[in-house]
């Protein structure tokens, strides 16, 4: 075949099946240098700045007809041919070079090299790095110098790593002529002590007149790179000026190269840099010692410890407490020097310090012998920090201070055997109580003994009680602390007697623990002249008569809160929100609104609140906790789901409103594939959105798709029950948590028992319930669940994060033969119809490209598959909003702002084709079918950047190998059917 024809067959393209290409290249045979250079201009001429398949096939064949006929003839040609070439040829020149290779010809890929596009520059540093010479370091070493030359970097950058030390020349020059940003890269290589090895003088005197450069960041790194190559006196007579340079980088980077130079010199200097330096370079000092890390540092780090900048002294503290963890420094020491600052900072960090301290050692004696003398809060911070630190170690060091002839000391000791409540402690505690003769001490001890929780210190306690009335009240709080039923017959007596805060004491030791059959001890109490005994008289027999208190305040409020959730059901709302000291409002179609002008008091909504909250919820909203349930109002038929929690001003609740007329699916806009969903056997199907996007909505009314259409028994568990669903075709249990159930967890567990087909979780909210929804789904039940996610790729993650790392290969196994859809949406209001909302969805399937991504991690390119098959029912979010934008039925900017790819939405908008970008991909996988088989991969083509069409053995890893012997048929339905048929087939 003559070479004109080649030529005009390969610019062509026009094949119809592989035969033609297989023919093309067999009668093509093994041509010539100078036709292959001829070739190599028509495929970049024909190519020209255009994309796609076509031109990546004039590649492949021109790669298959270099391979057979390499010659070294070839190089500069090809070399050359790199400055224009397209990206795919790009890549295929670079693979050839190195097999082409002629040392002759090495100036032309430098002069490539310094091409305008930097990936041209970067494809020839590549082949340079493989095949470079001495005579390619000549070469740079002139080009660099040139004004117009573009690859100085990529110069210092290849020829360092390959040519080391005697790259110098070259790095002189790129300094001597670079840009500044060239400057730079060039002095960093020239500071790397392993490169300039065997000529560290020669790299230090290129780079000592570049430490004034007028350019701050070369300047910089000359500080950084001269310091890494000379020794201390080179480097403090060469740069020691620059301490005091205007420039902050500069002074920055002769700070950090200070860490060279761990010596007296160094400390020295790092220490007035400390003392004499603004934030930035006392800052920049810790980080040096940090980074030098030896005992030597402390002086210096402690005197940074007194800094007037919060933000040092925080620094300063977690380098101290980094340096004593990796045991580089023993801080001991350092915490007593701290300690007897008159610095309040530098004694609060020296607590801070303690407590890092996990072996106290010869430490705990000798910080109590100090803290003897110290302030009291001193004493106090630091004895906090030693319980913590020690625990019940501490008491063996502690008590010898009980004989202590000072009260303070004594009263110092007490405070901290209150804190171990260590039982050993028991009969020394007791004689202190017993006669100490500082009533502080005596009143502390008493009281120690009730929070040590030891009922053998009662007796003690209630002989105390009789025999020393001045400890009376401390006697009686302590017996309480300690659950001393059997002590009232001891307390109750003492009480007519005593005086009126002792009979306080006494009448609440009483109501805790007592019943009506003790009020003898307590007649006439009620009408003492003491206003606190009356009231807790009050208090005492409404603990002991009356069960519930039926105040009328609560029934007012629980009549108004009712009158309240009507009017959100009038107005159309979707949640009625209360907040102590705020007007109540309501949340209607995305917007906030008033409902009504008069504030709830706190007292008011507590009594409204408290009178619907199920009993066993009060506990938990006691002890701070939110609490989830549902409240129906009988009177008007309205149900609500509601979370109840505490906020700064009191309580706050949210009431979802609960519109039992489910909805089918076709009245919700949702894409008809959503149907499909009710009739699947199996599997998981995730549905995902913020909150109030109308997830809820939406798995109600599938459940009530597969109650019309299927005969199968659903159990939900939910937190709370929202939708009630009646029992059609199906038999259906709604469990929720905290009223059917205890636990999420222990509904789930017993769930499988009950033999359900479809199971509902209302929120996948933790590891439990995606464990629990993953493993049933794998079991053969159909399970539904809700995310707070915003798109599909992002729900699969929310599901595999959840698990520990070392488990998550297995789930993504499990997770991508289970998973059968997911489904996001947003509600955005209507511009059409004012007042209304409309639903936007994204729908993922999940096909054989969805699960392989999912058992590769590689859930990213989710997105890319959801809008490359619409025809089997997907959907993404930005396709789903752009149509709604150009139907003029939502507001552009409110969908922008839901829009996951910006630019691909304002693509969408402006009427471009989607799935325009997909289909080329899909285009250049049949060509590249087309190639002949046995021949190596297109660059730029298929899954993982390459499609390999018949690789040979040894092909590199993630590209699909194809046994060459398949007949072109079938190689191309297997190019079709995409990774996971070819994988089959190999």
């Amino acid at each position: 075949m003559h070479i004109k024809e080649l030529i005009k067959a390969v610019k062509a393209a026009d094949f119809k099946s592989p035969q033609e290409v297989t023919l093309l290249i067999s009668e093509a045979g093994v041509r010539p240098p100078e036709e292959l250079v001829a070739l190599l201009q028509a495929v970049n001429e024909a190519n020209g700045a255009n994309s796609g398949a076509v031109p990546a096939l004039r590649v492949q064949i021109f790669r298959v007809l270099a391979e057979k006929a390499l010659s070294r003839e070839l190089f500069a040609p090809f070399a050359k041919t790199m400055v224009n070439a397209d990206l795919v040829l790009l890549a295929t020149l670079t693979d050839l070079l190195p097999q082409v290779n002629s040392l002759e010809a090495h100036d032309a890929l430098c002069e490539t090299m310094g091409c305008t596009r930097p990936e041209v520059r970067e494809a020839a540093a590549k082949v340079l790095m493989q095949v470079a010479s001495q005579q390619a370091l000549n070469s740079l070493t002139h080009m660099v110098t040139l004004e117009k030359y573009q690859g100085r970097s990529e110069a210092a950058d290849v020829m360092a790593q390959k040519a080391m030390y005697r790259a110098l020349p070259l790095l002189a020059a790129v300094v001597k002529h670079g840009e500044p940003r060239e400057q730079a890269r060039a002095l960093k290589w020239l500071g790397d002590p392993q490169i300039m090895a065997k000529d560290l003088a020669g790299a230090a005197a290129v780079i000592k007149p570049q430490l004034d450069n007028p350019h701050e960041r070369v300047a910089a790194q000359a500080v950084a790179s001269f310091a890494a190559v000379v020794d201390e006196n080179t480097f403090f007579d060469s740069a020691a000026h620059l301490v005091g340079s205007p420039r902050q980088y500069v002074v920055m980077a002769f700070i950090s190269a200070l860490r060279n130079y761990p010596t007296v010199r160094g400390f020295g200097m790092l220490g007035r840099l400390m003392q004499t330096g603004n934030a930035a370079a006392r800052t920049a000092v810790v980080d040096a010692l940090h980074g030098i890390g030896t005992p030597e540092c402390l002086p210096v780090l402690v005197e940074g410890v007194s800094s007037k900048d919060l933000n040092v002294r925080t620094k300063v503290t977690e380098v101290l407490k980094d340096l004593h963890r990796t045991g580089k420094v023993d801080l001991a020491r350092s915490i007593m020097w701290l300690l007897r600052s008159r610095d309040v900072n530098v004694r609060r960090v020296a607590v801070e310090l303690a407590r890092e301290i996990k072996d106290g050692g010869d430490l705990l004696p000798k910080l109590l012998k100090f803290l003897r003398d110290e302030d009291w809060w001193v004493r106090e911070r630091v004895m906090d920090a030693l319980v913590q630190m020690s625990g019940q170690r501490l008491t063996e060091h502690v008590v010898q201070f009980l004989e202590d002839p000072s009260d303070v000391v004594r009263r110092f000791a007490i405070g901290a055997l209150r804190r171990l409540k260590d039982p050993r402690a028991l009969g020394l505690l007791v004689r202190v109580a017993q006669g100490d003769k500082d009533w502080w001490v005596q009143e502390e001890a008493i009281l120690t003994l009730g929070d040590a929780e030891d009922p053998r210190a009662i007796p003690y306690l209630v002989q105390i009680l009789k025999t020393n009335p001045g400890v009376a009240i401390p006697c009686i709080i302590a017996l309480a602390k300690l659950k001393a039923k059997d002590a009232i017959a001891e307390v109750g007596p003492l009480l007519a007697a005593a005086p009126p805060n002792v009979k306080v004491a006494g009448v609440r030791f009483l109501m805790e623990l007592g019943g009506p059959e003790h009020a003898g001890y307590l007649v006439g109490f009620e009408n003492d002249p003491s206003p606190e005994l009356r009231k807790a008289m009050a208090d005492v027999y409404t603990r002991w008569h009356v069960e519930v208190k039926p105040d009328e305040m609560v029934k007012e409020a629980l009549t108004g809160l009712d009158r309240l959730l009507a009017d959100v059901e009038k107005v159309r709302g979707d949640d009625l929100m209360l907040a102590a000291g705020r007007v109540p409002h309501v949340k209607k179609t995305g917007g906030i609104v008033n409902l009504g002008d008069q504030p709830l008091q706190a007292e008011q909504l507590a009594a409204m609140l408290y009178g619907i909250i199920p009993a066993e919820h009060r506990d938990k909203i006691d002890k701070l906790e939110e609490i989830d349930f549902s409240y129906h109002v009988k009177s008007y038929g309205l149900r609500f789901r509601v979370n109840v929690f505490r906020q700064l001003s009191g309580f706050g609740a949210v009431f979802r409103i609960v519109r039992n007329r489910i909805p089918k699916i076709e009245s919700l806009g949702l894409p008809p594939v959503i149907k499909t969903f009710g009739d699947m056997p199996n599997g998981l199907v995730l549905v995902g959105g913020p909150t109030g996007s109308g997830k809820s909505t939406t798995l109600a009314a599938l459940i009530d798709y597969i109650n019309d259409h299927h005969s199968s028994h659903i159990v939900t568990i939910e937190d709370p029950i929202e939708v009630i669903h009646e029992h059609k075709k199906c038999l259906v249990n709604q469990r929720e948590n905290g009223t059917h159930t205890a636990s999420f967890e222990r509904a789930m567990k017993s769930t499988l028992r009950q033999d359900p087909d479809v199971i509902l979780v209302g929120e996948l909210r933790d590891l439990a319930t995606i464990q629990f929804a993953v493993m049933a789904a794998e079991t053969g039940h159909l399970v539904f669940g809700t995310v707070h996610t915003v798109s599909a790729d992002a729900s699969v993650d929310r599901i595999l994060n959840a698990f520990p790392p070392g488990k998550r290969p297995q789930v993504r196994s499990m997770l991508s033969e289970t998973l059968r859809a997911v489904v996001c949406q947003h509600l955005l209001p209507r511009i059409d119809q004012p007042g209304q909302r409309v639903l936007a969805v994204e729908v993922m399937l999940n096909n054989d490209a969805v699960a392989n991504l999912i058992r590769k991690d590689k859930c990213y390119q989710i997105a890319s598959v959801v809008a490359t098959h619409r025809e089997e029912g997907m959907q993404s979010m930005d396709t789903a909003l752009a149509t709604l934008v150009r139907n003029k039925v939502v507001d552009e900017a409110q969908a922008y702002m839901r829009a996951h790819d910006k630019k691909m939405f304002e693509a969408q908008i402006a009427g471009e084709d989607p799935t325009a970008q997909a289909q080329a991909v899909k285009a250049q996988q049949m060509a590249a079918a087309l190639a002949a088989a046995g021949q190596a991969p297109v660059p730029g083509l298929g899954p993982g950047g390459a499609t390999a069409i018949g690789s040979k053995p040894g092909a590199p890893p993630g590209s699909t190998q194809v046994n060459p012997s398949m007949a072109p048929k079938q190689l191309l339905s297997m190019q079709q059917q995409g990774p996971a048929a070819t994988r089959k087939g190999t």
